[in-house]
This record gives C-alpha cells, structure tokens and sequence, in this order.
C-alpha cells in the first residue's frame, strides 16, 4: 500500500508548470474589418493611427474601425484627378517623412501617401525592395542602389556595384547599413562599402535606445551589434529555456524598460539584455498570439506592442499596464478557482471544482496537483470538487472540505491524507458527505455543513453539534465567521446572528432587511483588523456592522463605492483595502476613505469572469489572487497606481447631407485632413452633419467606452454616447464649439481625452449683413410713405371729427327744443284738466238751451282730444327716459329662450363660433314682459357675438331652483377687467378694454343699461363675472310666480 500511494505521490508530483507573467493579446481580424490576415508592417503615424501593410492591400485602423486601402478602390476623388492611388497589393514596409507623408513599396513601386490630402501619388515606379526613413529623409532602395528623396525628388544616393538583392536599410549617424539576401554591409564616405555579415540572409534592422542594432535573419538567429561594432549572436537552443524561439527572425522593437521583443517564425520572445532570460510567447494557449509566424513588430506611442503575424492578423498588448499573472487552467488542473490558503513555507493551496487541489510554489513558481486516485480514494483526496479549505499550525494540517466527499485532512510533514467520510461511521451520521465552509477556533475546527455547524476537536477528532438549543441545530447556513471578541456571525436564509460562543443564550438576530440590512443572500462576512465587520451580499451590496447602533451602512454601486452589488467575496490587503469580487469585476474599497478603484472584467484581466465560489486571497506579501471560472490570476495592489499612458480624442470622419467629406475637393470644406483641422464652415443648405471620432487610446484597461458630447451655442446639456457618432440635421446658421470627452475613466490614474472641433454654418445670401441693410432702407422707406398715409389720415379725421361735432350741436339744439316742447306740453295738462271739468259741470248742471248743449259737447270733445294727445306725448317722453310700463303675462322660459338662440344660429355658423343651448330646467315658467325680456337676452347675446373671435365659444344656460330662475349667457371673449365691471351697467360707459382692443365702434354705452332697467323693472337682478383675454359669464336672475307683479297688468 505504501509503495502505490508513494508512486501515485511521485507521478502527481511529475506535473510542475513554471508561469510567467499573462499577457492578454488583443487581436484584429476579418471580423474586425482587416483585409487579409497576413500583417508584413506596422506602422503608426503622427495622428496616431495605425497603419497595416498585408499581402492584400493597405489597412488603417483608428481604435474602432478598419479602413481598407486595395488596387481597386479609390480613396477619394483626387485619385481620378491624375494621381495614381494605391497600385498594388503587398504594401510593406512602411515610413514616413518629417511631414507626416507615409511611404512604401507596392509592389515594386514607392508609393507616398499625404497625409492632410489623403491622396496616394507614385514616387518610383519599379524594382523597390525596401524602404526607410532617418531624420524625416526617406531612403529606399532600387535593385542595388540606394536612393534618398529630397524635394520630392528621388535621387541616388550610392549604387553597391554588387549582385546582391537589397532587403532592408538602416541609417545610423554617419553609417548606412544595408541588408541583403547575402550578407549586411556598411557604407559610410570615409570607408566606403564593406562587408559586416558575410552569407547571411539579412530580413529587416532595428535601433534601440541604447543605439544597439538588431538584425534579423533568414535562418541565421538575431544579432546584436553594439555602438563598438561588437557583435552579439542569439539563437535556438533546446536545451536553453532562456534561448529565442526560432533561428528564423523577422522584426524587433523595444518596449519601456528596454526590453527587446523579437518576432520569429515560431513565435513571439521577450528578451531581457539584463539578465539574459528569454520568454516565448506563442499560439498555444487562452489569450496568447493569434499566429506563432510574427512578420512585424511596431510600439506605439502609449507602449502598445503591436504584433502582425503571417496567419492570425494583428496582436497587440501593452506590457507596461500588464500588471496581472495568469495561471490557466492547465497549470491548476481544472479552470475554476474556489477557496485558497497559504502556508508559511510560502505554497499557495489552491482549491478548485474539479480538478481537486493544486499547490503552487510561490518560490520556484511550480505546481503540484493532488486529485482523486479512484482506485485507491482512501490514499488520496476524497473528491476533485472542494469548497473550502483552512490549515491547522500546531499540527501542521490542511483541513479541506469538499462536495460529496465530506472533510478530509492533510499531513504537510508526512504528506498523507485521512477521509473522516470513509473512514468515520460517527462522524458520516452527523455530518454528511458535504462541508462548504471551515475555521479553526481555540484547538477546535468548526464545520459548516448543510445540517448547520459542527465542531470537531482536534485533539480527539469527534463531532459535536457547535450548539445545543434546537433552534441552531438544523439551520441552513449560507456562510459564517467567528470574530476577535469570541463572538460566531452566521448567515442563514431570512437573517444574519451574532452569537456568543462561550455564551450562546447571548446572541443577537437582524432579519434581512431590517437594521439597514440588505434584502438579498450573504455571501461573506469578514473582520478586518481594525476589529470591524464587513457583509458581502448577492445583490445588495457591502454593509458594516455599526456596533454603537446596531444598524448596517451600506456601500452599493449606485454610490460608486462598487464595481457592482453582488459580492461574492471578500479579502483584506495589508494597505487596508478591502479586495471585493463580484460579477463584474474586483473593486478595492478603501474604508478610511470610502474611495474605491476598479478592476472590470474587460479591463484587459486575464480571466473572462467571476463566479459565486470564486475566491479572492491576499498573501502575506500582499500578492492579491483571484479565482475566476478559466484559471487564476495574481496582482499587487500598487501596480494598480501605475500611471496609464496618455492619449488623445481625434474626429476621424466627416459626412455632409449624407456624403463623405474628403480635403481639397470643390466644395472647399476640408483643406487639410480632419484630424488636423480646428474649423470647418459649411454653408447655409449643407448644415446636416455625421461626424465620426476615434480615440489613439488602444488600453481596453483605461477606455470607458462611454462618451458625452456637446455643441457648444445649441445644445444646453450633454449628450453620452458609445457609438463614436455625433450626428446634427438642419443645424442653424451661427458659430458652434463640438466638444466630445471621455466619461467615467476606468483607471483612478487617467486623465479623460477631450476634443474640440469649431463649426461656422454661414448665412444664404439673403441672411448677410448687406441683405440686412438693404432691408433696412426698404422697411425705412415704407415707414416714411406710412407715416405721411398716417398723417393724411389724421388730418381727415379731424375733419370728419368737426362735421360730427357739428352734427351733435344740431342734435342737441333739437333735443333742447323737443324739451321744452314736452315741458310746455305738461303744463298746457294742468288747466286743461280744470277746463274739461267745468264743461262736465255745466253740461250736468240745469238744462241748457240745445244750441248751447251742443256746442259744450264739441268742446268737450276736442278738449278731450287734446288731452290724450297730451297724454301720448308724455308717454313717449317717459319710455325715452327709460320708465317702463310692462305688460306682465305667464311665459315659458324653455320655448322663448330657444326662439331666442335660435336667431342667432346663422350668424354663430358664419364667424365660426361654438354656439349652444343648455337647458336644465326643461319645464321653467316665468311672469313677465315678453317684449322687454327678448330685447335683454338679444342684447347680452349681441354683446357676447361682438366680443367672442372665430372659434370661440357661447353657451346659453337655463337654471332653476325652488325660488329663481337664472339665464346665463357664457362666452370665452376678450373678457371685462375687474375695474370695468364696476361701472359696466352705466350710461353710456364704454370699458377700457373695448378701446385698448379696437372695440369702440362696436357699443353706444346704452344697451348693458337699458338691460338692467328692464331686469330690475321685472323685479330681477343681473350681474356678471370675467377676467380679462379669458371671457364672461352674465347672470340674470328671475323671481317664480307674479306675486310681486301685483300692481302690472296683465
């Protein structure tokens, strides 16, 4: 038995990986826009953008999107206007000059691209191999000469005289190297052209900062020439883990720390000149090169290594913010990381869900996995699924729990296990085959199963229940912990307790949300040094125990103090920080500061997500390792305040009524590329506008995603976008400022990218300042002849004003005299009377002689006659002065007011007017005149028409109560001020507002007052109610019956 279990220990222990530091490639292909997978040059310009020479066409990549340059293809109209565009398919390498101009070879021909035109032109037309630049001079070579441009002139430089074919170019102060298919050589004026490197394949030069040159070779490895000439070889050795890759090396680079990156045909290596080591980094695993074949290596201005490989397009990484180790799945056995736990000998134990534990050397950086031996379970780990972990010092144990292989222990100094499962029928009736959570307490080991919490003695190994009171026997126990002061904090579904171990009746229950407690499950409690309690939960974010209050604070992720609210674990740093793992990422809380830092899962980690189960731990150097569901990664919480690299926002693209802009077409919009312009003007009829942004920020670690812009003089807020469009129709004509900026940075140590872009939509010509002040003398002009129409006017108006003056003169001459007339009249009355009464008298007194009888009688008579003409006159004066005499009779309200309505229903229908009836007293009977009523409804509805405008509205209300009768008249007009409706039932009062509005010829005054006479003569009342530009409401109110009718006749 002990020879199989020491034979299953020696082939476990077979499996040790050794694991750098993760580099997580970003990479660009078909689906991402690239013309052809095959990626010869990599070149960035001054812009930033980057530019992408393959075996079919051009390719230039602004951070999100691809734009392919092909033979076929056009890139804007000068290409038809006598220059050439692009010629050919390979287009590498490439350069520029010191203008920003690109230059390479396509397909044997130099092509030069501008790059404010945007237009492609043929420089030389055959046999170019290669092509440089040194100080903004760009040197290429024909056959077996070399040339430089000056003025945009080719002209040779030096012809070597030699059978060689010319591969590559390098200027180095007074030197020029030149590689071959058959040798390097140096040309300088002083020594003329020597050989350096005879019969050797030279690929491509590099010079890195300390003024080494690096040559690759066909198959001869990678030479290092010094400043002193001496020379340096490195090449493929088996037996050397720290040799390169490949003897086949195609293109260098240096990044920040000067390190050398040297592309081979297998792979990609890092070389430290320092320390000599070498690492390979190749297409063999998760995040790794897209392609071992490297063809082209550019750094960019951020420290972007970008890599172009022969099959799997374009690589890049940046290894100056690459702050994660990565262990995959490989190296752990299983690619989900559970609990952890590090010994002091500085080994990391590692529990997974599948693949059983894996111990990782810290020191030697080797791992060790132990999984379960089915043959012989009892002699190794019980299960490969393990949930929790925790080690025992005094006997130097690892106790370890697991799913359906219940609690097992391990031996660090005689490297054995036991399975209490298997092996202890006591212990198998109590605790089940399933233990989640584990801690050492006082010599004790507490054991969280699913039938509550046990404890085991370690002296002893038996099982107790950790309490005996019913109540915590058979709780379901999400997670727990036991803090300094010897009090146990357990999570169960519906509440979180704190209990008293050497007290348990001393225990305290907060059900979920109560006490500032969240609703959702807990998922970790933990005590920090600081002896204070902190609660992670799958939802509702982290809360701390406030033990003077015995209340929770919060932290969530609305407050930005979370990456997200669903917390699934939960460490300490030794700066204090509190390491919190959930689903979108890790956030670093700072407690004192209750500032945060964030880590998102797209921020260039290694790991694709977190799980709940996936652990989070903080070794004792404060190395943070954090388990995820493809393997596990490491960081220190410093290397997170590394300062990112700068970068800066660009507008990209433009389009105008849905067309492309480019420079130095006719429209005159561009005169130089986007990019580098600071104002664009458009005119009146071409202000519909797209424009495209880029960012030369390729850190996925430092990019929000996220943007807000703003037109500056048209919008009054911020607009956020993701889409890296910002589109504007029928912008008006005036003077703008586009202002597009970085929101949310993720990185605490980035400082968000901000442009501006000025905009001018130029007025039509009839908008200018000279259409303006034509339009001034035109409307000056017509002020003048209208004010000489005016004053005509009003010299009219006064003449018509005198005869109307006159008029009235002579109206009340007349008046005066049928005064006086009236007045004569009265007192002819008087003796009149007496003179017809002494006729009577004489005519009843003695008999008369018939002559004289016959005579009274026919004086009596035309005395008589005179009388009642006298009479009538008085009765006309009388009704001229508003004194009525009614003639009182029983009426129906109903009938009579609708023959009322109903004569003004044409002239409502001709001015448009909402004209109505609405009769709640169908039955309604009034006494009165009939006569004088119609001419107070006619006139309030008159006056209603008068001051209602087209589509207003009138409505004719009959009410009734037991008493009364009410008749109102509503209409939505110009309305009555409260000033005027104190006055408005006067003679001959006009209201103000009838002569602000233009109303004046409209009422004599008369009419509201005659109203009113003849609704007080029928023992009635009137009033109204309005407010000015709202409309009126006019209330006539009836007395029921004809009692106070006693003394009208009928």
């Amino acid at each position: 038995m002990k020879k199989a279990f020491s034979f299953c220990v020696f082939f476990l222990f077979l499996f040790m990986t050794h694991s750098a530091r993760a580099i997580k490639f970003e990479h660009i292909g078909i689906a991402e826009g690239l013309s052809q997978l095959s990626v010869m040059s990599i070149h960035q310009d001054r812009l930033g953008r980057m530019w992408f020479g393959t075996e079919e066409g051009l390719n230039l990549y602004d951070g999100q999107r691809v734009k392919v340059f092909k033979p076929r293809y056009k890139i804007d109209a000068h290409s038809e206007k006598g220059k050439d565009g692009l010629l050919g398919n390979n287009n590498y390498p490439i350069t520029e000059d010191r203008s920003g101009n690109l230059y390479f070879c396509s397909d044997g021909k130099l092509i030069k691209y501008n790059l404010h035109l945007q237009s492609f032109h043929t420089v030389f037309s055959k046999d170019v191999s290669t092509v440089t630049s040194h100080n903004g001079t760009i040197w290429f070579s024909c056959k077996n000469a070399i040339y430089e441009i000056v003025e945009d002139t080719a002209r040779l430089f030096f012809n070597t005289q030699a059978d060689i074919q010319i591969t590559s170019l390098h200027v180095q102060a007074n030197d020029l190297w030149i590689g071959s298919d058959n040798g390097l050589y140096t040309y300088n004026s002083r020594k003329g052209f020597q050989l350096f490197l005879p019969q050797t394949a030279i690929r491509s030069m590099y010079e890195d900062s300390r003024k080494n040159l690096w040559v690759a070779t066909l198959n001869n490895g990678a030479y290092q020439i010094a400043p002193d000439r001496t020379l340096t070889r490195y090449v493929y050795d088996r037996n050397n883990p720290n040799s390169i890759s490949s003897n086949l090396v195609r293109c260098f680079t240096e990044d920040s720390t000067g390190k050398i990156w040297i592309g081979t045909f297998k792979g990609l290596n890092c070389l430290d000149t320092t320390s000599g080591k070498c690492t390979c980094y190749t297409a063999d695993d998760k995040h790794k090169l897209s392609h071992s074949s490297v063809f082209s290596l550019c750094r960019d201005q951020q420290g972007n290594i970008w890599v172009g490989t022969y099959y799997g397009g374009v690589n890049y990484f940046n290894p100056e913010t690459n702050i994660f180790n990565y262990y995959s799945a490989n190296d752990l056995h299983y690619p989900f990381v559970g609990s952890m736990l590090e010994t002091p000998d500085h080994r990391l134990w590692i529990c997974t869900e599948g693949g059983g534990l894996t111990c990782f050397n810290r020191t030697d950086e080797t791992f060790h996995n132990f999984s379960i031996n089915w043959q012989q379970p009892e002699e190794q780990m019980a299960h490969n699924n393990l949930k929790a972990i925790c080690y025992h010092p005094a006997s130097q144990r690892l106790f370890i729990g697991t799913h359906t292989g219940g609690l097992v222990s391990y031996s660090l100094t005689n490297r054995t296990f036991k399975h209490y499962y298997l092996q202890s029928p006591a212990y198998t009736s109590q605790l089940g085959p399933v233990v989640d959570n584990l801690a050492i307490y006082q010599n004790q080991l507490i054991i969280q199963v699913r039938g509550g919490l046990y404890t085991m003695n370690l002296q002893t190994e038996t099982c107790t229940p950790l309490f005996n009171n019913p109540l915590y026997k058979s709780i379901w126990v999400h997670t727990f912990t036991v803090d300094s002061q010897g009090y146990i904090w357990i999570a169960s579904h519906t509440k979180l307790s704190r209990i008293q171990m050497s007290h348990p009746d001393n225990a305290r229950h907060y059900p979920l949300g109560k006490n500032g407690l969240g609703h959702f499950a807990i998922t970790r409690i933990i005590e920090t040094p600081e002896k204070e309690i902190y609660i992670g939960t799958r939802g509702s974010g982290l809360f701390k125990y406030d033990a003077s209050s015995e209340q929770f604070l919060s932290y969530t992720q609305d407050k930005d103090q979370l990456l997200s609210d669903y917390c699934y674990d939960i460490a300490v740093s030794p700066k204090g920080s509190l390491i919190i793992t959930g689903d979108k990422g890790i956030t670093l809380f700072n407690p004192q500061t209750g500032k945060s830092k964030f880590i998102g899962l797209e921020n260039n980690v290694p790991i694709s997500a977190i799980n709940i189960g996936c652990k989070v731990y903080v070794c004792q150097d404060g190395e943070i390792f954090v388990g995820g569901v493809d393997g596990l990664m490491s960081f220190k919480e410093e290397d997170i305040d590394i300062k990112q690299p700068e970068s800066h926002l660009y507008f990209s693209t433009l389009w105008v009524n849905n067309q492309e802009i480019y420079p130095g077409e006719d429209n005159h919009i561009l005169q130089t590329t986007l990019p580098a312009a600071r104002k664009i003007e458009l005119t009146h009829n071409k202000n519909n506008i797209l424009l495209q942004f880029a960012s030369t920020n390729y850190t996925a670690s430092t990019q929000s995603g996220i943007y807000e812009y703003r037109l500056m003089g048209f919008d009054e807020q911020w607009h956020t976008t993701n889409s890296y469009h910002i589109p504007y129709a029928s912008l008006p004509v005036g003077h703008y400022q586009l202002v597009v900026r970085e929101k949310n940075p993720k990185s605490p140590n980035y400082t968000p990218q901000q442009a501006s872009l000025e905009i001018e939509i130029h007025p039509a010509w009839y908008q200018t300042v000279w259409a303006y002040l034509i339009y001034t003398l035109l409307i000056g002009f017509i002020l003048f002849w209208f004010i000489r129409f005016y004053y005509s006017r009003m010299k009219l108006r006064a003449a018509v004003q005198l005869e109307r003056a006159d008029k009235e003169r002579i109206q009340a001459l007349n008046q005066s005299k049928i005064n006086f007339f009236t007045t004569v009249s009265h007192e002819f009355r008087t003796p009149l009377t007496l003179i017809i009464s002494q006729i009577e008298l004489l005519m009843q007194g003695s008999p008369l002689p018939p002559n004289v009888y016959n005579r009274l009688i026919k004086v009596h008579k035309n005395a008589q006659s005179l009388k009642e003409l006298i009479s009538e006159l008085l009765t006309f004066q009388k009704q001229g002065e508003n004194v009525l005499s009614l003639q009182v009779k029983e009426i129906k309200m109903t009938p009579f007011l609708k023959e009322i309505h109903q004569s003004f229903s044409d002239f409502a229908e001709t001015n448009q007017i909402d004209y109505k009836l609405t009769c709640h007293a169908p039955d309604a009977i009034c006494w009165g005149d009939e006569k004088q009523l119609k001419k107070v409804f006619n006139n309030l509805l008159s006056n209603a028409f008068k001051y209602t405008d087209k589509q207003g509205e009138i409505e004719l209300v009959i009410n009734e109560n037991d008493n009364e009768l009410q008749i109102q008249v509503i209409d939505n007009g110009i309305g009555i001020s409260l000033t005027d409706q104190a006055h408005i039932f006067e003679l001959f009062y006009q209201a103000s507002h009838e002569k602000e509005n233009g109303y004046s010829l409209r009422g004599s005054g008369i009419g509201l007052a005659l109203t009113k006479k003849i609704v007080e003569a029928h023992h009635g009342k009137i009033s109204v109610r309005s407010q000015a530009n709202y409309g009126s409401i006019f209330t006539v109110t009836l007395r029921k019956g004809k009692a106070h009718f006693a003394n009208a006749p009928t």
